[in-house]
């Protein structure tokens, strides 16, 4: 179980949509894990950033 998250206003079905085109476990919750494998930005960043197609740019490799 992960402690330590923040989803923001986000979903936790948006979570885990951003978590497999990161390549993590889709567990629905956004850690610190989570928001370095997307360059460190917030679940909602995150989510803005996969509506225009530009999460997987900043996918981090190495993270998992």
């Amino acid at each position: 179980m992960k402690l330590n998250y923040d989803n923001g206003n986000v979903s936790t079905g948006n979570v885990m949509t951003m978590q497999r085109v990161l390549g993590l476990e889709e567990d629905g919750v956004w850690s610190d894990e989570d928001k370095r494998a997307a360059g460190n930005m917030t679940a909602l960043d995150a989510w803005k950033a996969y509506q225009t197609g530009q999460l997987s740019m900043y996918r981090s490799k190495g993270t998992v």
